[in-house]
C-alpha cells in the first residue's frame, strides 16, 4: 500500500485522515499487485486515506486472479510475497486454502517473541540470527516457520516469516527473503 497525499480540504474521492506517518495528514492508500519479474502492475485500486492493508487483501487477490484467469493449476504455481501489513493468520489460512505458495512475514509480534522461544539453534545470518520452529499442523498446507533476531538500539526484536516454498536450508531462505527484501 502507498499513501498518496491530498491537499486539505481537497474534494477527491476517498480522501480521509490516515496511515501516512505526518500529524493531520489527508489522502488515499493506493493498493496494488505486481507482478515482480516483468514489472508490471496486475491489478491497482484506490482506498480511503485510512483504510489498512488487512482490508484490501482479498479484494486484491480475487481481483488478481480474475485480470490474470488464473485455473487451478496456475494458483499452485503461483507464490505471493507478503510483508507484516498484508494479514493475519486468518487471512494466510484463506490464501493457504486456495492453493497458492506464500513466503509472507508475520504481523504479530507476541507470536514472534513466543515462537523465539521455541528456537533450538540460532545461525548467524548478517546483522541478524535466524532459527527455524516447527510450522503449526493448522495451515491447509505444510508450512516452515522461520524467526529472526535482531538487536535495534539496544534491544531484541523478533519476526517471523512464513513459507510453503521448499527450500533446503535457512542459508538459502535467507538469500529469497533478501532479494524479496522482506528481511530487513
Amino acid at each position: 500500500m502507498t499513501y498518496l497525499l491530498c491537499h486539505a480540504g481537497s474534494r477527491l474521492k476517498r480522501v480521509q485522515k490516515g496511515y501516512c506517518g505526518r500529524k493531520n495528514a489527508t489522502g488515499r492508500q493506493l493498493a496494488r499487485v505486481s507482478a515482480i519479474r516483468y514489472r508490471e502492475t496486475v491489478w491497482s485500486d484506490l482506498f480511503p486515506g485510512n483504510f489498512h492493508t488487512v482490508h484490501c487483501f482479498q479484494p486484491a487477490i480475487l481481483a488478481t486472479e480474475i485480470a490474470l484467469d488464473l485455473s487451478e493449476r496456475q494458483r499452485k504455481r503461483t507464490v505471493w510475497r507478503l510483508d507484516g501489513g498484508s494479514g493475519s493468520e486468518e487471512k494466510l489460512h484463506w490464501l493457504l486454502r486456495r492453493n497458492y505458495h506464500v513466503v509472507a512475514k508475520g504481523m504479530n509480534h507476541n507470536r514472534a517473541k513466543s515462537l523465539s522461544r521455541k528456537v533450538l539453534r540460532w545461525d548467524e545470518y548478517r546483522d541478524a540470527k535466524l532459527g527455524e520452529v516447527p510450522g503449526a499442523h493448522d495451515y491447509p498446507q505444510p508450512v516452515r516457520v522461520f524467526v529472526k533476531e535482531r538487536s535495534e538500539n539496544g534491544k531484541i526484536i523478533h519476526s517471523y516469516y512464513i513459507s510453503t516454498l521448499p527450500t533446503a536450508s535457512k542459508r538459502l531462505f535467507c538469500k529469497i527473503m533478501m532479494r524479496a527484501a522482506l528481511l530487513k
